[in-house]
């Protein structure tokens, strides 16, 4: 009897050192997975970040200069949250096909905006971006020329039949939808929820924008 128990003894003993040793495997194992978790998640992280510094500076280098001359060709339009009239959109579309120098030079700067602005919503949507850098960095400008663009917008649609700027679109939904609020300073912000108050979101038709398009221009007239 007294044999039996020491051989039960031994077993147990040999049952507890294994559970032992495998509980600090596992231990181990986890600890060791959580870091490199960690890791990762750091370089995803810094990623985001970098990618979103440099959106940041080749707006700055890159699209500065044909933001100034649309501001030049049309001021107060951003400022005062006002749109881009159909009838002034017509002239540049046409300015476009007949290359007449002066307003080429203006639809071209809109169409760099609007790219660059594309590009940027293309990497927030797909979380390819620090989402709260570009929401500090590029939200209120972003918004407001949109708003301000909008019939540019639409002119497009009605000329191809697609809106080629759709991610855009989908970040100003995003944006009047309350994901992240404005925190510009109070004038700043007053243009902002101005602008949101009145923006048209452009999941439009061709035959839809070029109803609106028309209603417009002829409000204009």
């Amino acid at each position: 009897m007294e044999k039996i128990s020491m051989e039960i003894v031994t077993i147990f003993c040999a049952i507890f050192s294994a559970a032992v040793v495998i509980f600090i495997a596992i231990t181990q194992q986890s600890h060791s997975a959580k870091l490199v978790r960690d890791q990762l998640e750091n370089q995803v992280y810094l990623s985001k970040t970098q990618f979103s510094l440099r959106l940041l500076q080749n707006w700055n280098k890159q699209t500065t200069t044909d933001f100034t001359i649309f501001r030049n060709a049309f001021p107060n339009l951003y400022e005062h949250c006002n749109k881009l009239s159909c009838k002034k959109v017509n002239q540049l579309f046409e300015g476009l096909t007949n290359k007449n120098k002066n307003e080429s030079i203006v639809a071209n700067s809109i169409i760099h905006i609007l790219n660059y602005f594309e590009y940027v919503s293309q990497s927030y949507l797909r979380n390819a971006a620090n989402k709260q850098i570009i929401h500090e960095s590029f939200r209120t400008t972003m918004v407001r020329l949109y708003f301000v663009l909008s019939n540019y917008i639409l002119k497009e649609i009605i000329t191809t039949g697609r809106n080629p700027w759709l991610p855009y679109t989908s970040f100003v939904t995003n944006a009047i939808n309350g994901e992240f609020s404005c925190n510009d300073g109070k004038q700043n912000c007053d243009k902002y929820n101005e602008c949101i108050s009145n923006i048209p979101i452009l999941n439009e038709t061709q035959e839809s924008a070029k109803i609106k398009f028309n209603n417009v221009l002829i409000s204009e007239n």
